[in-house]
């Protein structure tokens, strides 16, 4: 993890006891969620995994995946939750918090996770008191708690840590993320590193080890939309930014998201969009 940049950044802080009988319902989110307990005992589910969470105990989960956690002991669970997003550069987009799980995950609204770290979450690790990341979580936690406006900076160290001890301990994905989801969610960081490139199905298959019809099924599951049209809608999307910087023309914003053909592209921005370039190009940021 020597040479994993990122530049995270707090969106959301809270912390308190969760009392016996407390149940959180099956949902997703949009940014990741460091999850530490202090206190009492946590029971949560990952998808298909179900663990517990004791004193010291951590957990990051990324986005999309479908999670559930019950307060079961009367003594209840006393958790520290910090949602945070890996760089800075989504300001734009805002999306919510969560979304219950059986309503409709929007993937493109989701905070993006860097594609080495994407693979090592979720993340779990217990932290003894005399670790390094245990007393940098802690002097993150009373800086947020205090309003300091750089307690942000310690989480570049924390997850620093956490990553490594996590390549460490587990070298392989956790279980929690089926083979299958393994596979849609590289190809999908696949996409959102290189969509200005001239790629497709046959990278796409590289990427996946899968075939192509078994990785449209996959993918589609998971993202909820075929590869090829979440790399359409992830070049639109770059596209409309663009423009409404203003610094490029319609046929270089066409070229720089990796879109040759400038008619196709103004047919497809205007689909999408119900405008065109050159009208979205003049509505407000």
């Amino acid at each position: 993890m020597a040479h994993c940049l990122f530049d995270p950044v707090v969106r959301i802080f809270w912390e308190g006891w969760c009392r016996g009988g407390w149940h959180e319902g099956p949902r997703r989110i949009y940014d990741c969620l460091l999850d530490y307990t202090s206190a009492g005992r946590y029971v949560r589910t990952l998808e298909d995994e179900r663990y517990e969470q004791e004193p010291g105990d951590l957990v990051i989960i990324p986005p999309g995946l479908r999670s559930e956690g019950w307060a079961e002991d009367t003594q209840g669970a006393k958790r520290h939750c910090v949602h945070f997003s890996w760089t800075r550069d989504f300001s734009e987009r805002k999306p919510p918090l969560q979304t219950n799980a059986e309503e409709a995950f929007r993937t493109l609204e989701s905070h993006p996770v860097p594609r080495a770290i994407a693979p090592r979450l979720p993340l779990r690790a217990r932290l003894a008191a005399d670790d390094p990341e245990r007393e940098i979580l802690e002097r993150l936690l009373q800086a947020l708690r205090e309003g300091r406006t750089h307690a942000h900076v310690l989480l570049w160290p924390l997850l620093r840590l956490l990553l490594e001890r996590g390549a460490r301990q587990h070298p392989a994905p956790l279980r929690a993320v089926r083979a299958g989801d393994r596979a849609a969610l590289a190809v999908k960081h696949f996409i959102d590193s290189h969509y200005f490139e001239a790629i497709g199905y046959a990278q796409f298959c590289a990427e996946a080890r899968m075939s192509k019809s078994h990785l449209c099924q996959e993918f589609t599951r998971v993202v909820g939309l075929a590869p090829n049209a979440y790399l359409r809608e992830i070049r639109l999307y770059q596209a409309r930014l663009l423009l409404r910087e203003g610094w490029l023309s319609v046929k270089e914003v066409a070229h720089t998201v990796g879109i040759r053909d400038a008619n196709y592209f103004a047919r497809a921005f205007r689909k999408r969009f119900k405008q065109s370039p050159r009208e979205g190009r003049a509505s407000p940021s």
